[in-house]
């Protein structure tokens, strides 16, 4: 994977989490941050569908309240 293809799969655009069907999110090997990375193109079309869907612009915790 080169640096090129790291900045602009699938496509280049500013969310590349987002397709043009509503409520429907991208989250794959070819998003970034890229193959080899387990797990972060999930976070991140998960961040990137709170925003969009619900308005949600800080990430919830994820750890257990003490």
């Amino acid at each position: 994977m080169t640096l090129t293809q790291s900045l602009l799969r699938p496509v280049p655009r500013f969310d590349p989490y987002r397709t043009p069907l509503p409520g429907v999110y991208l989250c794959s090997a070819s998003t970034p941050p890229g193959p080899g990375v387990h797990g972060m193109s999930g976070y991140w079309a998960a961040r990137s569908a709170l925003r969009r869907e619900f308005g949600i612009r800080t990430a919830p915790a994820l750890t257990p309240a003490s």
